[in-house]
């Protein structure tokens, strides 16, 4: 059977793309584009693959079947292993949330749909990265469903338009680009995990190997073309590794970059260029054997290790465990990835049989921790009913996720109401805004029950949660509009409802990043540790020339213009000034409390002075809208801050927690809001 030349300048590449990976998810500040290291990954498969399949079909030696044994001996047993290896720890370490979310996993990435089921995992309340750690294998899926598909297409194209392969190649990859660059606007949780939208990554590489089948580069651009070739692709990678960010839009045409490199490198990296002799030099050839090991192992350690130290891991640390990575993975590799690679050593019914009891042993626990509810606290830990009050506080959202929606707009799905309190009274109090507002829901529902009031949840996701903001700055013109002329028909529906009082709640902050000098930072650090970690974002306001912008003024406007409205359509208006941000989640630190010293925390605070910083702006707009417009404002600060610890806002006090994550009441929390709210709109309901 015809085998490859040997290039060790690929295995080179491997090592680098691998730790600019290893060392982007070490949050090591200047790898903040490491990222790019996965799409040098799918240039190399695209390129290695071609090559292996067009030889073969070149020779009549390619067998279907035997090319999937190959990627079956190559791929799954290492995935396994660790797959296994990751349960144990799951289960001592991980919460409630994370841990169902884990069994899921096992689950899509037995059958090859990690990078699916992480597109749908991207809820407001969803976990981040630094918690899921299976998360690495979404690329890993769209390289399965590659070799899935790939040779049959090859085996399709070459036998009915035989000379036709590179041009369907070029095609794929055109196609492929553009979808990319419209969903990283679009939609960029999906575009970033989605097979259309990396494929012409992999096309990248099967471009390239078709092309040195008809002609060497070296040979046909000369060796001084190729030295600057190479050397071009290594400024592609770097410059992407180092000045690419989560503020990226990735994959989009800013791809190009690594994609480039990678195939500059492959291409002419030849053994007498200066790149190939260092791409080719014994330390990065042995981190590029045992890369797809590494690769696997390195998000699970990390993540187990964040979580047994609420993520309080320094440089050190994870110089250390990269050490423990790096072990980790030439053992699997010397004796996992060697033996079932080599078919003298191991026969394929074995790796069959193996692979096969690691395959059912994964799926099994997956589903039954699914089933028979082993994902719950009560089930792994025994916790207590008051334990479960403080690990899992009760919440709103919750509730709100049970709503029985109407839809009043006949035809309209986008705007909708879900009835609360005690229906039909015909004395309504309407609530609005975003998952701040769905964190009173529940408390709110109990006080309008007990007054005789109904409640109205108002959805409209034409606009997003203030009319006006965008979060996609190239969106046309017509979105706007849409929004504009819903959030008239919201309007109407509101004056037809006559409520006695509307209450707007939002992550105001949160909501207008950016604002240069005046918010720039997406999460709140409290700076004592705690940081969050939401999926990147931006948002836009439209000017008056129809360009959407992020500055102050564009901001200022459409927020006044969405207070106006409803200060127009209602008798009473109520705006929830910032609820306090924690950069903690509560509930997690007393799990981790109980879990390693049996008790929770007494208090969890941050400091006061830090909060006004944060919310300054948006303070600032908000008083000065409140003259002009006459609504009442509710500062839940009041509550939390200055009142139990001087200096200090509480998200627990006393071992009783307030809060379910790091910015979002509780419903102990939002009763306390909530009996600001009732207090400003009528005393009386308080009695």
């Amino acid at each position: 059977m015809s085998t490859l030349r040997y290039q060790g300048e690929i295995d080179g590449l491997r090592a680098i793309a691998v730790t600019l990976v290893i060392f982007n998810h070490a949050k090591i500040e200047l790898f903040s584009g490491g990222y790019v290291g996965v799409d040098i990954f799918f240039v190399i498969s695209g390129y290695l693959i071609t090559s292996i399949i067009t030889r073969q079909i070149q020779q009549n030696n390619f067998s279907l079947l035997g090319f999937y044994k190959k990627r079956i001996r190559r791929i799954f047993p290492a995935l396994f292993l660790v797959m296994l290896f990751c349960i144990p720890f799951a289960w001592k370490l991980m919460g409630q949330d994370e841990f169902r979310e884990f069994s899921h996993s096992l689950n899509a990435v037995s059958f090859f749909v990690s990078n699916i089921f992480y597109s749908f995992q991207s809820g407001y309340f969803d976990l981040s990265a630094d918690q899921r750690p299976l998360l690495h294998t979404w690329s890993l899926a769209i390289e399965e469903q590659f070799y899935i598909v790939f040779p049959i297409l090859m085996l399709l194209v070459l036998r009915y338009f035989k000379t036709k392969l590179p041009l369907v190649f070029a095609i794929i990859f055109v196609v492929s680009l553009l979808i990319s660059e419209v969903l990283s606007q679009s939609n960029p949780n999906f575009n970033f995990y989605s097979t259309f939208s990396r494929a012409w990554e992999l096309m990248a590489g099967a471009l390239l190997a078709v092309t040195l089948q008809r002609v060497q580069l070296a040979n046909k651009l000369g060796m001084k073309a190729c030295q600057v070739i190479s050397f071009f692709g290594v400024a592609c990678i770097m410059f992407a590794a180092f000045s690419f960010s989560d503020a990226t839009r990735y994959p989009s045409f800013w791809t190009l970059f690594p994609v480039v490199g990678a195939v500059c490198i492959i291409g002419c990296a030849q053994p007498g260029t200066y790149v190939g002799r260092v791409f080719s030099s014994t330390p990065l050839v042995a981190i590029g054997l045992i890369s797809y090991s590494l690769y696997l192992w390195h998000q699970p350690v990390f993540v187990f290790a964040r979580l047994y130290s609420f993520d309080t891991l320094n440089l050190w640390h994870y110089l250390g465990l990269i050490g423990v990575i790096v072990l980790l993975s030439w053992l699997s590799w010397r004796f996992v990835e060697q033996p079932f690679r080599q078919k003298q050593r191991v026969a394929f019914f074995h790796p069959v049989a193996g692979i096969t009891v690691m395959f059912l042993m994964v799926s099994i626990f997956g589903l039954g921790s699914q089933v028979f509810g082993f994902d719950q606290f009560e089930k792994r830990f025994g916790f207590t009913a008051e334990q479960l009050k403080v690990v899992r506080p009760e919440r709103g959202n919750n509730d709100v996720d049970k709503c029985h929606w109407k839809y009043p707009v006949p035809g309209d799905n986008r705007i909708r109401t879900c009835i609360f309190g005690k229906p039909d009274t015909g004395r309504n109090v309407m609530l609005v805004g975003d998952s701040h507002a769905d964190s009173l829901f529940a408390a709110l529902n109990e006080r309008l029950i007990k007054a005789n009031r109904t409640g109205i949840l108002l959805v409209n996701k034409h606009c997003r949660k203030i009319p006006g903001i965008f979060r996609e700055k190239h969106r046309s013109l017509k979105r706007a509009d849409q929004c504009r002329n819903s959030f008239n028909i919201v309007k109407k529906y509101i004056k037809s409802q006559n409520p006695q009082l509307v209450v707007v709640s939002m992550r105001w902050t949160f909501r207008l990043f950016p604002i240069p000098g005046k918010i720039e930072h997406l999460d709140f650090n409290n700076g004592e540790g705690g940081i969050g970690d939401e999926t990147y974002r931006e948002y836009y306001a439209q000017n008056p020339k129809g360009e959407f912008v992020v500055d102050a003024t564009a901001k200022t406007q459409a927020l006044t213009r969405f207070l106006s409205l409803l200060a127009e359509s209602v008798s009473k208006l109520i705006v929830v000034y910032p609820i306090p941000e924690v950069g903690w989640s509560a509930p997690k630190l007393n799990f981790q409390a109980f879990t390693q010293h049996n008790k929770s925390a007494s208090v969890i605070s941050t400091d006061h002075a830090l909060f006004l910083r944060r919310n300054d702006f948006i303070i600032n707009v908000l008083d000065g809208l409140q003259e002009q417009l006459k609504f009442v404002a509710v500062r839940p600060s009041d509550k939390f801050c200055n009142m139990q610890i001087p200096n200090r806002c509480v998200a627990q006090f006393n071992g009783v927690p307030l809060y379910f994550d790091d910015n979002h009441l509780n419903n102990l929390g939002a009763d306390i809001v909530v009996s600001q709210i009732l207090d400003a709109y009528d005393p009386e309901l308080l009695k």
